[in-house]
């Protein structure tokens, strides 16, 4: 069965207008014929009084919006100088309007004025693009500088002096980077001398950000910017952090190298560990051998009432010697081949 579009299209009637449209093109249309009728009554007026007459009361900014071509149209005709004195009064004001605005302002407003604007001022509608994309940056760099700032203060509430040394500062630097990137780095936490973000799944809550998929929502030209700006604040945290975590870490070595040596003199020190501390810690030093010597003859004394004889005595104080000695010269080999 035909609907009504198409027994219309059968007799041949055009089809018909939306009714949102005929109200528009009438509204327009409404400020032409006001414009006509009132210049049949002020025919007469000399031409500046005429136009500046015509200014204020019908080719007012609506008239502009409503119907842009015809108001152009009709101003240029009327105007006092002319058509080439109208299009320079009107880009005159545009300046004047333009002038002193912000960046974000002159945008605006060329937005809004596009559609009524006259085609001799269209060139003005190419300085959009250039102003949008010189906001754009203004915005970019104002959120940039604040999000410095923020990651600046997150970083110094972030405690780095218990990293792992065994990994470079590198890894805990791109660690610490992908939480920025990801929007987590006030989450961190050094764990197991990792940088680790809150993980219910773990045993201890936490899970270290190298075993973690990379993830972030920001676009490339973002993640640049935190390369170029918020990197260098994290690298400074993360190398304060490191030679602390090393000065921490020297010295709990040092502690455990002196308990080492200390126990080397116990009568109960098994003798197989007595070498490799006692090469521990003299080692450190300019004198370290005379140390050593020094050392082993304590030892040994210190041992005196386990021999049967003084040539078991001197069996046991070569036999320390010797293991000293090749232990060093095993250590030594070790590093050269090593280079």
């Amino acid at each position: 069965m035909a609907n009504y579009e198409d027994l219309r299209n059968m007799a041949g009637l055009l089809p018909e207008a939306n009714p949102s449209t005929q109200a528009d093109d009438l509204y327009s249309q409404s400020f032409v014929s006001k414009s006509q009728e009132w210049e049949a009554r002020n025919h007469m007026l000399e031409p500046h009084e005429k136009f500046s007459l015509w200014e204020r009361n019908v080719g007012t900014q609506e008239f502009e919006a409503a119907n842009p071509s015809e108001y152009h149209e009709i101003r240029e005709r009327l105007h006092p100088l002319g058509k080439e004195g109208a299009r320079k009064e009107y880009l005159d004001n545009l300046d004047k309007v333009l002038q002193g605005r912000s960046l974000e302002e002159q945008e605006t407003l060329l937005k809004n004025r596009a559609r009524q604007l006259p085609t001799y001022a269209w060139e003005y509608l190419d300085r959009v693009p250039v102003l949008q994309q010189a906001v754009d940056s203004k915005h970019v760099n104002r959120a940039l500088r604040s999000s410095v700032d923020v990651h600046t203060k997150i970083f110094a509430g972030l405690d780095f002096s218990d990293l792992d040394t065994d990994v470079s500062h590198h890894s805990h630097l791109d660690d610490l980077m992908l939480t920025v990137d990801m929007g987590t780095a006030d989450r961190v936490k050094v764990v197991n001398g990792r940088i680790s973000l809150p993980d219910s799944t773990q045993p201890e809550g936490y899970a270290p950000v190298f075993s973690m998929p990379p993830s972030s929502n920001l676009g490339i030209e973002q993640l640049k910017m935190n390369r170029v700006y918020i990197r260098p604040q994290a690298k400074k945290s993360i190398l304060n952090g490191y030679e602390m975590s090393l000065m921490r870490r020297r010295k709990q070595e040092k502690q455990t190298l002196d308990i080492d040596y200390n126990r080397a003199a116990d009568p109960s020190t098994p003798k197989e560990f007595i070498a490799n501390a006692l090469i521990d810690r003299d080692s450190q030093f300019p004198d370290g051998g005379a140390l050593t010597l020094n050392m082993i003859g304590s030892i040994i004394k210190s041992r005196g009432d386990q021999y049967q004889s003084y040539k078991e005595l001197l069996g046991d104080y070569k036999e320390l010697l010797i293991d000293v000695f090749d232990k060093t010269h095993r250590r030594i080999s070790d590093v050269s081949d090593g280079q």
